[in-house]
């Protein structure tokens, strides 16, 4: 178990009492404690900063659950993660785990179990996942920072359903140790943040390399056409078209691999969780949702022989990165194909093209994630018509984690992106 992982590092939990929260975005709470806002010797800026973890991650104390009932009688963790022991060093104040997509095997923050949690905007439409409650707690104005996990959009899609920024780090340039795996390939822990000061803040806390930073004007930008950015919504066209324009792009680039990208990250991730979570399946399978326990079963089920195949196409993709990009620096393209959908739909319809939920919600994220591209959730400004957040996607070269956020940082100086907050939305 994650919680019990010998990489792991001990932290003493003392006053500290840990609860169930009444908030659909969190699965445990600490009490407050006035002598734990701070620590001796904490002089971080970011110190007794209020922080929310994904119920994925160990933090000592907190159950490790992973939106799981199958897991959730398991002790609490007694050893936190690499990841929280980083953000402990400049001070965060943990303050509790998120509700999240059972073992983060979704883009909807719906769960068998546990009910779904409602987008802030509007409480009858989702959130996204698997990230959702870390999404939501931010967007709903509970936090300014929480911390996700990224598979194959993870914390991008929440983060553009919710209206916050995300982002999914450059392969390897987090510590994953310590978190319940969905892919050990693909999982990454994310950032999500209510302005992009504190997106860099938390980034760098984290141990991402910042870098030297790159003037945005700099930058060359390519708009996505085609598959994943097609088909979107009506509503969605319009916007990143504008915010394209205000971003100003030098040109257009196809990405004829997406396809096969995508058809690879499902059959690693299949496989993966599959074998990750086989003991669960043959001993705990009533405890398991009925879409994750199918979604299991079908991994036990691929052949050795199509999984290697996936990790050669993988391994074949990251070589080709240069000719990927087409010589632009920065790619843009939806963060999603459709503002947050009522939570009874099974389905999308993007301009008559009709898909399901879950594959409709991850087909904008998931091709870049699985050549282990950085790649950032935008805010953009301006609503939809129907007042609901609209997120733009961002990705860059491996390493660049810095040069998107510098550019996240101007795009909210200028103008261009901001956070939809929703102020008293929670508690």
């Amino acid at each position: 178990m994650a919680g019990k992982d010998k990489n792991v590092n001990p932290v003493p939990v003392s006053r500290r009492t840990i609860a169930a929260s009444s908030s659909p975005c969190f699965a445990e709470m600490r009490e407050p404690d006035p002598f734990e806002s701070t620590r001796p010797g904490d002089s971080s800026e970011l110190a007794g900063t209020r922080i929310a973890i994904k119920s994925n991650i160990a933090v000592a104390g907190f159950r490790t659950f992973a939106g799981c009932a199958a897991l959730i009688d398991d002790p609490p963790a007694a050893r936190d993660a690499p990841v929280i022991t980083l953000l402990r060093k400049v001070g965060f104040d943990i303050v509790g785990t998120t509700v999240m997509d059972e073992l983060a095997y979704g883009f909807t923050g719906c769960n068998a179990h546990f009910g779904f949690v409602p987008n802030p905007h509007d409480p009858t439409r989702i959130s996204g996942g698997s990230s959702s409650g870390s999404a939501a707690a931010v967007a709903a104005g509970i936090l300014d920072v929480a911390l996700g996990t990224d598979t194959n959009g993870s914390v991008r899609l929440p983060a553009a359903l919710c209206g916050v920024w995300g982002l999914r780090p450059t392969a390897g340039a987090v510590p994953t140790e310590g978190i319940v795996p969905l892919s050990t390939t693909l999982d990454i822990p994310g950032p999500i943040a209510s302005n992009a000061t504190y997106l860099t803040a938390l980034a760098e806390a984290m141990g991402i390399n910042i870098g030297e930073e790159v003037p945005p004007g700099q930058l060359k930008v390519a708009f996505v056409t085609g598959f994943p950015a097609a088909p979107v919504t009506p509503e969605v066209s319009t916007a990143i078209e504008r915010f394209a324009s205000g971003m100003g792009v030098a040109g257009h680039v196809d990405t004829p691999w997406a396809a096969a990208a995508r058809s690879g990250a499902q059959i690693i991730t299949a496989f993966e969780a599959g074998a990750a979570h086989r003991w669960w399946l043959r001993q705990r399978s009533d405890r398991l949702g009925p879409l994750l326990r199918d979604r299991l079963i079908a991994g036990n089920c691929l052949r050795p022989e199509a999984y290697q195949r996936a990790l050669d196409l993988r391994a074949f993709l990251r070589a080709q990165i240069a000719q990927l990009f087409a010589g632009y620096d920065i790619l843009l393209l939806p963060a999603a194909p459709c503002p947050a959908p009522p939570a009874t739909w099974e389905t999308v319809d993007a301009c008559g093209v009709v898909e399901p939920i879950n594959a409709a919600m991850g087909r904008c994220t998931i091709p870049f994630s699985f050549v282990g591209l950085p790649a950032l959730s935008v805010p953009i400004r301006d609503a939809s018509e129907s007042g609901l957040p609209i997120g733009a996607q961002l990705v860059g070269r491996p390493g660049s984690d810095g040069v998107l956020l510098a550019l996240a940082r101007n795009l909210e100086e200028r103008g261009l992106a901001a956070a939809h907050i929703v102020r008293g939305n929670g508690s």
